[in-house]
């Protein structure tokens, strides 16, 4: 307890009858100041009298205690090692409030015992981070320090590391920090930078400026153990390398890919650099992808029979399509894209043109090529119609459910020919026995011969004792009963955005494993997500293939329906509709129609082969979510959601669902009684897509919906 000093003589008064001895410490008054009675300050006056009935602790000399003679001494204090220089001295004040926090054992673990160095480190336990943030923001780091602290911070930056904080300013340590050998104090710091460099916003900009003029091109990726660190080391690398990936367009596929492996060996430590943790090395990125694909196309691909090639592509082939992807998706820039477009074009594009050559020579001797009808549905099942699923597309979706748990089986096989949606979609329903070929590639309802439309598939689903559910509900899971539901604009997107697709495809695949654990977490025994078509997607536009219009009733990028009597020299295939009609198909990879890149219809693995995934949960299984969103409906702007889950969630309408500032309703809702209505007070709204998000007691979200403001558009 603290207090004045006759509050402390009155409590020891009370406590008189005690069995314990009281101790009374003093600090700041020495013994000299208790001896003088008639002189000692008012403040501890009521005390002096403790010096003729109690014992004063004092050295076994008679003198006060200092800090270092307490520390030093055996037989009352703790027996310790302590430097006698002057700096240890000083040391010992300006460090003594976090000396005195530290364990007995703590000090005597100290190998050299206490001195300046071992005081510096108290006072400043973790060093190398300070040093980052002084650096970084040298005002801003000086003003969270007391004077005992900047001074410890100060000498230890001196002695240690060689930097003057006061003379010599943050760039003369951002020089160090850049040319610090391996295995010193530098390169500690350096490490730690390492591990988070988007703390310290500043520290690139200085490096950049600290770098010798003399550095020429030594750099870390040619000589690891010189070990800069210069972001122009990087960008040199990255400079080469878009120079390097551009040059291979010139190459035959089999040199491409030997130099596409060559220039992986060379940049691959690029990255686990700071630089690509900081997203300045996207080529490095791409890099890994395209020397997969180098690697995987090196193998000549089976052909000659349509279910070898299908059971190929499904094994591993897919891959192939994969690192294509990604390859795109790290090149954010248009030099970039137009440097990952020239390798995927040297070594990609031959593969595309083999393989969809070898399918179409196959698929021409097939007796029936493309298969009549969807997948079996047992009852408790919801299909998931996912326009545009491409196979490996699929392959990333199945692996996300089994990393959730789910049990997660896909199937391959080639479909409808051809893959276009108005053909295929209705093939792949089942209301297709109640249809017939249309004029074009649609198809009507044969009951009254009408174009269906999105409406009449519909009706005919429900009259086939199915539940119709929109993109935003659930049902009502039964085990006596099957739905269908339909989410995924991939297609959509491909067409409008070819050059945006690889990263869309991510966004879709996580929106279509959202919506599977929704519908699962309803009550569904399984959800099986079919498909109509695949695509391609090429680096440079298709080669164009030239077929006279007059000779076709409707012909589009990749295929043709040919008029009848029209004869051409191109392959045709029967239409799955009518094997009495044929379709023109274009040769290997090409088109129909000039600067296409995004395309589907014809014959290729990309195009042909779809997925089926069944999915379902395994024995045990739960969702992660605390909360679920079981249906939504719009009056107008006003939102009525209905949600699973405890007391204590709010909901909320976002355009970024992470993001509370993105809100766009008059005010969060309260769920109460498994519902709540949120209201868009902002009519620009309407009609664009939000995500609807269900945020737990710290609003944070724990279940969200791409919903579009005011309904289906």
């Amino acid at each position: 307890m603290t207090g004045p000093a006759i509050w402390i003589r009155a409590e020891l008064a009370r406590r008189s009858e005690s069995d314990e001895t009281p101790i009374v410490y003093l600090p700041g008054y020495a013994k000299d100041v208790l001896r003088h009675v008639e002189e000692a300050p008012n403040t501890i006056e009521p005390l002096v009298y403790l010096q003729y009935r109690g014992t004063m602790f004092l050295q076994p000399n008679g003198k006060d205690w200092t800090i270092a003679a307490f520390l030093q001494n055996a037989q009352h204090g703790l027996g310790l090692s302590v430097d006698r220089d002057e700096e240890t001295r000083t040391g010992l004040v300006r460090a003594a409030s976090k000396l005195f926090e530290q364990t007995v054992d703590e000090l005597k673990a100290y190998p050299g015992g206490i001195d300046r160095e071992f005081l510096d480190r108290i006072m400043i336990p973790d060093i190398h981070k300070s040093v980052l943030q002084w650096i970084d923001e040298p005002e801003s780091f000086r003003e969270t320090l007391g004077e005992s602290e900047w001074a410890a911070f100060r000498n230890q930056l001196k002695n240690t590391y060689h930097v003057d904080p006061d003379k010599d300013g943050p760039t003369a340590a951002a020089r160090k920090l850049g040319e610090g050998k391996v295995g010193s104090h530098w390169d500690h710091v350096w490490n730690r930078y390492a591990e988070s460099p988007g703390r310290y916003k500043n520290i690139p900009n200085l490096l950049r400026g600290a770098r010798p003029a003399d550095k020429g091109q030594k750099s870390l990726f040619n000589d690891v153990e010189a070990n800069y660190h210069w972001p122009q080391d990087n960008e040199e690398a990255e400079n080469e390398l878009r120079s390097e990936l551009a040059a291979l367009d010139s190459l035959s596929p089999s040199v491409a890919r030997n130099r596409l492996l060559e220039l992986e060996g060379k940049h691959a430590t690029r990255r686990s650099s700071v630089w690509a943790e900081l997203g300045d090395a996207p080529l490095a990125f791409a890099l890994e992808h395209l020397a997969n694909l180098a690697a995987r196309t090196a193998d000549v691909f089976p052909a000659g029979d349509v279910d070898v090639m299908q059971r190929a592509y499904a094994e591993t082939g897919w891959q192939i399509d994969t690192a294509a992807l990604d390859a795109t998706v790290e090149a954010s820039s248009a030099q970039d894209r137009a440097a990952v477009d020239a390798a995927l074009h040297a070594v990609y594009t031959p593969w595309l043109w083999q393989t969809a050559k070898d399918l179409q020579e196959a698929i021409a001797t097939a007796e029936k090529p493309g298969k009549s009808s969807g997948p079996a549905v047992q009852p408790g099942s919801c299909v998931l119609f996912a326009d545009g699923l491409r196979y490996d597309l699929a392959a990333r979706l199945s692996a996300v459910l089994t990393g959730r748990g789910l049990v997660a089986e896909l199937q391959a096989s080639i479909g409808p020919l051809p893959g276009v949606t108005p053909s295929a979609k209705p093939a792949q329903s089942p209301v297709a026995s109640q249809l017939k070929p249309g004029t074009g590639f649609d198809t009507r309802l044969a009951s009254t011969g009408s174009v269906l439309n999105q409406p009449s598939f519909k009706k005919l689903i429900l009259e086939q004792g199915w539940q119709f559910i929109s993109r935003e509900g659930v049902g009502k899971p039964a085990s006596d009963q099957n739905a269908w539901t339909e989410l995924g604009d991939i297609d959509s997107y491909g067409h409008s955005h070819p050059d945006d697709l690889p990263r869309q495809a991510k966004r879709e695949i996580e929106r279509l494993g959202q919506r599977i654990t929704e519908l699962l977490d309803a009550g569904w025994e399984r959800v099986i997500v079919v498909t109509d078509h695949g695509w391609l997607l090429t680096p440079r536009p298709m080669e164009k293939t030239e077929l006279a219009q007059h000779l076709t009733v409707v012909r589009k990028g990749r295929c043709a329906r040919l008029a009848d009597g029209a004869s051409t020299p191109l392959q045709t295939v029967p239409w799955h509709w009518d094997e009495n009609i044929r379709v023109a198909v274009a040769p290997g990879i090409s088109c129909f129609e000039d600067g296409k890149r995004y395309d589907h219809g014809g014959i290729s693995l990309q195009e042909c082969i779809l997925p089926t995934i069944t999915v379902s949960a395994s024995r045990g299984w739960r969702s992660t979510a605390a909360a679920s969103i079981v249906d939504v409906a719009w009056i107008n702007l006003r939102c009525s959601v209905e949600v699973s889950c405890g007391d204590g969630f709010m909901i909320d309408i976002r355009e970024r669902a992470g993001d509370p500032g993105s809100s766009i309703v008059a005010s969060v809702k309260p769920v109460e009684e498994g519902g709540a209505r949120v209201l868009v007070d902002n009519d620009d709204f309407e009609g664009r897509e939000a995500i609807l998000v269900v945020l737990d007691a710290n609003r944070r979200p724990v279940a969200q919906r791409t919903v579009v403001v005011g309904g289906d558009s």
